[in-house]
């Protein structure tokens, strides 16, 4: 139901007005050759002849605003994807100690599986190569857990000392990301372009455990504990991406990178319980935090209209609560988080077509 509300959120793209004339990212386009031929063809010479069509009747209007930077493409572009992470190793933090503080489990002893879930960008292709786009991705599904078996006098976080006959560990995660940007040409050829854009992110921990003992105090009965830990992250960014190399008009190699500086508001929340009573307990906080963010994707075209593209991707939050160091005392300590793995998915385009003359530049024909 979280990424249905938010989906519907980032569906609400705001529609920006204006001609049809406009940049589009398709890379097998030869810009400067399109130009060129468009300047020959004024000039009477004749030697593209670019057919633009009635879309493409402001062509003249968008030379002058947008010099050596002319084509028309699509007014719209959607992506979906899929991105599959891995969260970085927890560090040695003990969840359980035996007699003479020998360690029975630790937060390293949890193996977190991956995690995956969705990605959506959705861009408007302004005038003169400018771009807004919103980007959603959200990852629910990270986990892990781990049991151990002893029966000697434990101490954990959550609960005094006891003889425990199991214990149950468990670690679960959540991330997730909506971003607005706004696009610029960084270079003549648009090969290139500056990102800027305000970015929320959520990131929530929880750590659960859970003993069984036969013996005193619980006489075959359970104590558990969790810890529950939210970063509720807003702030602004700035990045870059482009196109890295292109061997061949239907195949190439992009990426991009952002970086910011965010304003956290954490919150820290323990709560435990046996047949000895509950108790619950928490704390807030506000911390300054910095998130960044690469990628580099193979990108193949098929035909003009869609991309299909794969990746590798990595994203780093430092200075967020993270329940692998936190202390059974109240206070939030902060740590990072890093998370890597695949990007992939399809893009298509939509809205104006292409101009003519696609083909006559020597890459892929539009039609």
């Amino acid at each position: 139901m979280r990424h249905i509300a938010i989906l519907t959120t980032v569906l609400a793209v705001v529609t920006v007005a204006g001609n049809n004339c406009v940049l589009a990212e398709v890379p097998f386009l030869d810009r400067s050759i399109l130009l060129a031929g468009y300047q020959e063809d004024k000039a009477g010479d004749d030697i593209l002849n670019v057919d633009v069509g009635d879309s493409c009747a402001v062509m003249e209007d968008c030379v002058e605003d947008c010099p050596m930077m002319v084509y028309c493409g699509p007014r719209w572009t959607v992506s979906l994807g899929t991105e599959i992470k891995q969260r970085n190793d927890m560090p040695e933090f003990p969840l359980v100690e035996g007699v003479g503080g020998r360690q029975l489990m630790a937060t390293s002893d949890i193996d977190v599986d991956w995690g995956s879930g969705p990605r959506l960008e959705i861009a408007r292709h302004l005038d003169c190569g400018w771009d807004l786009e919103v980007v959603y991705f959200g990852i629910d599904n990270f986990s892990g857990s781990a049991v151990a078996y002893d029966g000697t006098p434990v101490a954990t976080w959550f609960w005094e000392q006891f003889v425990f006959d199991e214990l149950y560990g468990s670690y679960r995660n959540e991330l997730y990301s909506t971003e607005l940007n706004l696009k610029w040409p960084l270079c003549e050829d648009g090969r290139f372009k500056g990102i800027a854009g305000f970015r929320w992110m959520e990131l929530h921990e929880e750590l659960y455990a859970e003993v069984t003992s036969a013996g005193y105090p619980l006489y075959g009965t359970t104590a558990w504990g969790s810890l529950d830990l939210g970063n509720h992250l807003y702030g602004f960014q700035l990045g870059a991406e482009g196109i890295l190399w292109e061997p061949c008009c239907q195949f190439h190699v992009e990426g991009f990178v952002k970086a910011g500086i965010y304003g956290n508001h954490a919150d820290w929340w323990r709560k435990r319980g046996s047949i000895l009573g509950t108790e619950d307990c928490g704390t807030e906080e506000c911390q300054s935090s910095f998130v960044s963010e690469l990628a580099l994707m193979g990108v193949y075209h098929p035909c003009c209209w869609l991309k299909a593209f794969a990746g590798w991707q990595a994203l780093h939050l430092k200075e967020v609560a993270t329940g692998s160091v936190q202390q059974k005392e109240i206070g939030i300590i902060f740590d990072h988080a890093f998370y890597h793995g695949l990007l992939l998915g399809v893009e298509i385009s939509f809205g104006s077509r292409y101009c003519g003359g696609c083909a006559d530049a020597g890459c892929c024909s539009c039609e």
